[in-house]
């Protein structure tokens, strides 16, 4: 009897810890939040010619916008635009929405 209340103990543990494990994962985009990586141009890069290509990546994103502008996103959370530069420097500010509300901004300055 008493080795059956040890191995019922040990199971309620582990269906347990499954459950709170798979909680975690599941409430952690909640929790994160939106994420943006620009790629490029880097902070402080010096840009030829007038436009400037900016690429990154983002995780947890529900839209995507740069000076107030929807940016399109890939399914694997790739995204590619062009701007003309402004003199005598160019601000890039990235705004991304989540899923639950959250909002998160990425900025870089660029060079002429």
């Amino acid at each position: 009897m008493h080795l059956g209340n040890i191995l019922l103990k040990g199971i309620i543990f582990i269906i347990i810890s499954i459950i709170v494990s798979y909680s975690a994962y599941r409430i952690y985009p909640l929790i994160a939040g939106p994420e943006i990586t620009i790629l490029t141009p880097k902070n402080g890069d010096k840009i030829m010619g007038e436009i400037i290509n900016i690429t990154g990546t983002t995780k947890r994103v529900r839209s995507l916008k740069i000076f107030d502008r929807e940016i399109p996103i890939d399914p694997n959370g790739n995204f590619h635009t062009s701007i003309i530069k402004q003199y005598p420097h160019t601000s890039i500010i990235m705004n991304a929405s989540g899923y639950y509300g959250k909002n998160t901004n990425t900025k870089k300055l660029i060079v002429q």
